[in-house]
């Protein structure tokens, strides 16, 4: 099954917080179990980088909802949406994904686990599914 991630790019207050999001994205436009990456961009964000994954860009200076995010996922036909915070790097495991998903109504979230919550750092926290 194909699975089409969605994430926004915008700008950020901080250089450690664009520096994150920046790394995540690029992680995630060149990872081979995603299918299509779907990016809600605000106008004056940083540029997107080049992925051997296909993306398509979406120029909105809002951010996305949960309900806007489902408005999406509903247009695709049997693919996997997953919507993903900007930090969030998917990594090896991907390919499982497709267990959690026998029923039209699992809706499974991925979050980062921290040892050290006021360190967090993307590349370092593995993710669980609650």
């Amino acid at each position: 099954m194909d699975l089409i991630a969605y994430s926004q790019h915008y700008r950020t207050r901080t250089p450690e917080r664009r520096l994150a999001s920046d790394e995540s994205l690029r992680h995630n436009l060149n990872h081979p179990g995603i299918s299509r990456v779907v990016l809600f961009c605000e106008s004056d964000a940083t540029p997107v980088p080049e992925g051997t994954v296909p993306s398509e860009v979406v120029t909105s200076d809002e951010r996305i909802t949960t309900a806007k995010w489902f408005r999406w996922v509903k247009r695709q036909d049997s693919s996997i949406g997953l919507l993903l915070n900007s930090d969030i790097a998917l990594d090896e495991g991907l390919e499982r994904l497709d267990d959690s998903f026998i029923t039209p109504e699992a809706l499974p979230a991925l979050t980062p686990i921290s040892n050290q919550p006021k360190k967090q750092s993307c590349g370092a926290n593995p993710l669980r599914s609650r």
